[in-house]
């Protein structure tokens, strides 16, 4: 699996800014598409590679504020809990 993310660099840019997002990993920092699918676990990585391949597919938006909003509903879906 991270050799098939890592051939993306849409993929692994919007992976790393999800997984390093407060609302993930709070203090620690992930740098590799091989250290978030340990962090995170391969179900978790399928479901970002599907969103952001679906956000891929719609040119209304830019990928940074598609990865941004992703961003804050995980936050408030975590203060939800």
């Amino acid at each position: 699996m991270t050799e098939i993310i890592s051939r993306d660099v849409t993929l692994v840019s919007g992976i790393l800014k999800l997984v390093n997002s407060a609302a993930e990993c709070g203090n620690i920092e992930i740098t590799s598409i091989k250290q978030a699918i340990t962090f995170l676990g391969t179900d978790k990585i399928k479901q970002y590679v599907a969103i952001i391949s679906m956000s891929a597919l719609s040119s209304k938006s830019s990928p940074e504020l598609f990865i941004e909003s992703l961003v804050r509903a995980k936050m408030m879906e975590l203060i939800t809990k």
